[in-house]
């Protein structure tokens, strides 16, 4: 492989609209958090891996442009939750539900089920669902009309990040992240 893949790499990342607005917000996640902060989008069924922070954690699939399945994250869920319900059918359909670690949610029922519950709070949890010993939050990050741009999450060791610091403090603080970007985006040149 040559550098020129490298190139068509930076020039595909860049085209997307929330690219050069959202790096300096997980940035600042990362600082906040001291935990690994990350901005997805979706592609293809998988929630595509974009950016972390300073102070990330390895987590499984957490290289650049690699995908994990949208069901098993808290960003993918995230994403899911703006799609109408057929559309996630459709999405559930064309992709195989596989078991990533015990705790994934494998059976389409429950899947809807914890769509239905991240629309009505705004934000998603994963606990341990995409690799063991890892808890995530996300949430959605939507253009005007409510279809999502990506979405934001926060993970790390599931011993750090429980109670009211994954159900309370970093949703709120991704809540209004993804809120300022929603804004930079809406309202740029």
């Amino acid at each position: 492989m040559g550098l020129r893949f490298l190139s068509l790499g930076e020039y595909a990342r860049n085209r997307k609209e929330a690219y050069p607005k959202r790096h300096p917000k997980v940035k600042e996640l990362a600082e906040k958090t001291d935990e690994s902060a990350q901005f997805f989008v979706a592609e293809h069924g998988k929630a595509v891996y974009r950016e972390t922070g300073d102070n990330a954690v390895s987590t499984p699939n957490s290289k650049a442009g690699e995908g994990v399945p949208l069901y098993a994250t808290a960003a993918g869920k995230a994403i899911l939750s703006c799609y109408p319900k057929e559309k996630v059918e459709r999405i559930l359909d064309e992709i195989s539900i596989v078991a990533l670690t015990e705790h994934t949610i494998t059976q389409k029922s429950a899947l809807h089920d914890e769509i239905d519950a991240i629309q009505k709070r705004g934000y998603s949890v994963n606990r341990e669902e995409n690799g063991n010993g890892i808890h995530a939050v996300g949430v959605p990050v939507r253009r005007t009309n409510g279809w999502p741009i990506g979405a934001l999450s926060i993970s790390g060791p599931a011993y750090r990040l429980q109670g009211e610091l994954l159900e309370e403090t970093l949703p709120a603080m991704l809540l209004e992240t993804a809120n300022e970007l929603e804004l930079n985006i809406a309202y740029s040149d």
